[in-house]
């Protein structure tokens, strides 16, 4: 199953990303992540998206934290999904 985030969305890309740090940037994610996963959906969630990944910045600042760029999609309900061959570490 995707898990829904705090907001009740579960974003995800299309995009092959090879460093955490790009992917961080990119996607502009709280943290980086060490891995990636392909899947595939078992149900049909209805997807919004594509969408591009908009900037952050440090709290209270014109700073920018992560770039964005990359494209987001995202569900608002618990879907199932397959999962496509194994996780893939990361490089830096």
């Amino acid at each position: 199953m995707l898990p829904l985030g705090e907001r009740g969305q579960a974003f995800f890309t299309d995009e092959v990303y090879e460093s955490k740090s790009v992917v961080y940037d990119r996607l502009s994610l709280y943290q980086q992540k060490d891995f990636r996963i392909g899947f595939s959906f078992i149900d049909n969630p209805d997807i919004t998206g594509p969408n591009p990944v908009k900037p952050t910045y440090f709290e209270g600042t014109d700073i920018i934290r992560t770039n964005g760029g990359g494209m987001e999609y995202y569900i608002m309900e618990i879907a199932r999904i397959r999962l496509i061959g194994d996780a893939v570490p990361l490089g830096p």
